[in-house]
């Protein structure tokens, strides 16, 4: 049970990122928080098993803990994934925290067991109610290397308050912000041949 508001990154998990299954998005997301509490910022990116980027989000979100923007990213995440399709997706983050409990909630146990912390009620719920309308989802905790994208993106979120991204990212018009994404996912995508090469 999460009753904790201390962030907690996975000691174990894959050291970079990995393309999802054939037919699998994958959504990466990351909270950022300056202080804990502190200034704070949400990101995320989803790519389809290719590694290509296919929508990104970033925001300024008001003052809060590590945890409370982890959850905030997550939720985000899922709510573009269940606008544009209902599951087939890997649901990818270096919060150990978010991505136990959402797992636990999958698999049916109550938001309201999942966790105790006053701070994380409401976006837990909304969580929830995300998750029991989507099927064919899993769940992996990951080291932040493997995050670089979403994680970019929540920095980003915080550097840049009065400016928002939800988009598709053909309609992203920011030559900064897609340089920067591009680069980090080129990496990503090195990363994941060599995995592939290594299995092979």
């Amino acid at each position: 049970m999460v009753t904790t508001d201390s962030q907690q990154k996975p000691r174990m998990g894959p050291i970079g990122w990995s393309r999802p299954p054939v037919g699998f998005l994958k959504l990466n997301f990351d909270g950022a928080s300056r202080g804990n509490p502190g200034l704070a910022g949400i990101g995320g990116v989803i790519r389809n098993h290719e590694g290509e980027i296919l929508h990104i989000y970033s925001k300024a979100l008001r003052e809060g803990t590590n945890n409370e923007m982890e959850f905030a990213a997550m939720e985000k995440g899922l709510h573009i994934l269940r606008l544009n399709q209902t599951g087939n997706a890997v649901i990818e983050g270096d919060s150990e925290v978010a991505i136990t409990a959402a797992r636990k909630i999958y698999r049916g146990t109550l938001a309201s067991k999942v966790t105790r912390h006053w701070r994380l009620d409401k976006v837990t719920d909304n969580i929830a109610k995300l998750l029991g309308e989507m099927k064919g989802l899993t769940f992996q905790a990951v080291r932040r290397k493997a995050n670089t994208v979403a994680d970019h993106l929540a920095n980003y979120g915080i550097e840049h308050p009065n400016t928002m991204w939800d988009s598709f990212w053909q309609d992203i018009d920011n030559p900064e912000l897609r340089g920067k994404c591009m680069q980090l996912s080129r990496l990503d995508l090195v990363t994941a041949e060599e995995s592939d090469r290594r299995v092979e």
